[in-house]
């Protein structure tokens, strides 16, 4: 029950270091936006030595002292694999400073990027995963609920603090372990999320050279309507196309969804502010309007396939290049909206108006507006089944 790890980052605390990390951790999702997104089929996440080292730096701990300090230790000296690693303990140090879920979300992307490199090591061939995903995989499996290698993180981490998918015994042993940062309860806290995100990886990576193998066997890996798993007629896929719209049409929540939020890292009062400014606003209808017309872009480039729409949905959303003229005017109306809000707010509360002080930070805004919309419509598709 000792603290010796508590108190080693204690010792090497540097001056506003968990808001440096954060500022960090921002930037690398920002920067990798797509594979975020993505992080299955094209887009991968890679967390270098480059980005370890910029998120390390801020602890203030060198890597010869941490070594020193681990080999030491009656338990890290064992592992130093996975609750060895300084970055893994030092964000989880950092979760138990401030509370801020993020530092777990960004730990379980850390080892999602690591583990996916092993496991995929020559990389994967996009049909096949799809077809992995679409015939192989369950309604259960986060890869086929959400196709965003963040979504599923975060899912993950939620599954674990909730203790959502584990026994009674196991829900108790994690709460106590994130109530408490004694060095017992840090290493457990790592593990847990580690060999999480290493099973759903695990269990991914089976199916998928499965079918790789079976492709080169000459067994035709078909992903259409037409495999006999999960068959769905043209006229079944019209009919749950017409009822996702109808969703969409009678969706009334006054509130955003905070996992959404937090997956765009839309934080600030300001933003958060912004994003309901637009998507709440009854008479501008901009939520109805703009999830249409992604439904619609995609159905007339992709087809209606009802499983696709489903896989393929946020990617392909977010990498169209729409020309429709009604896009165009929607994006001039939310951006007109944004800065409107930001102004008024600004005047009114004095806050440091960020990056929506200029032109392009504005213009940024616009598109998490716009990748909550399509977030948010994947996740209406999820009722459907």
């Amino acid at each position: 029950m000792g603290y010796d790890i508590k108190q080693l980052f204690d010792d090497h605390h540097i001056d506003k270091r968990d808001q440096k990390v954060l500022d960090q951790i921002t930037n690398y999702l920002s920067n990798n936006h797509d594979a975020m997104l993505d992080g299955i089929y094209k887009k991968f996440v890679v967390f270098g030595t480059t980005n370890e080292n910029r998120i390390t730096n801020l602890y203030n701990i060198t890597t010869s002292e941490w070594n020193k300090f681990k080999s030491k230790h009656k338990t890290l000296h064992k592992d130093f694999k996975v609750s060895g690693s300084l970055l893994r303990m030092a964000l989880a140090n950092s979760y138990y400073t401030t509370g801020e879920r993020l530092f777990l979300d960004f730990m379980a992307i850390t080892v999602y990027g690591s583990r996916w490199s092993v496991y995929f090591r020559h990389g994967v061939k996009e049909h096949v995963m799809k077809y992995v995903i679409d015939k192989k995989l369950n309604m259960k499996s986060y890869f086929k609920k959400y196709g965003s290698s963040y979504v599923v993180v975060q899912n993950v981490i939620s599954s674990l603090v909730n203790g959502d998918d584990g026994t009674a015994v196991e829900k108790k042993k994690i709460s106590k372990a994130m109530s408490d940062d004694t060095d017992d309860n840090m290493i457990y806290l790592v593990n847990s999320i580690y060999t999480r995100i290493n099973s759903i990886l695990n269990v991914l990576a089976t199916h998928y050279y499965e079918a790789e193998k079976d492709e080169k066997n000459g067994y035709v890996l078909n992903v259409s309507d037409e495999a006999e798993e999960g068959k769905l007629s043209l006229s079944n896929n019209s009919l749950r196309i017409t009822n996702l719209k109808s969703l969409i049409d009678n969706y009334t929540s006054k509130t955003l969804d905070d996992n959404i939020l937090k997956t765009l890292r839309i934080e600030s009062s300001l933003k958060r502010g912004c994003v309901n400014n637009v998507l709440c606003d009854v008479k501008a209808n901009i939520f109805k309007r703009y999830a249409n017309i992604y439904i619609d872009y995609y159905i007339k480039i992709n087809g209606n396939d009802w499983n696709s729409l489903k896989r393929n949905f946020i990617t392909k959303s977010n990498s169209a290049r729409m020309k429709e003229i009604e896009a165009k005017r929607l994006d001039d109306e939310i951006t007109k909206m944004i800065r409107q809000y930001a102004k008024q707010y600004i005047k009114l509360s004095n806050v440091d108006p960020e990056d929506l002080k200029t032109s392009n930070g504005i213009v940024k805004m616009t598109r998490k507006v716009k990748d909550y919309i399509i977030i948010k419509v994947r996740y209406l598709m999820n009722q459907l089944d």
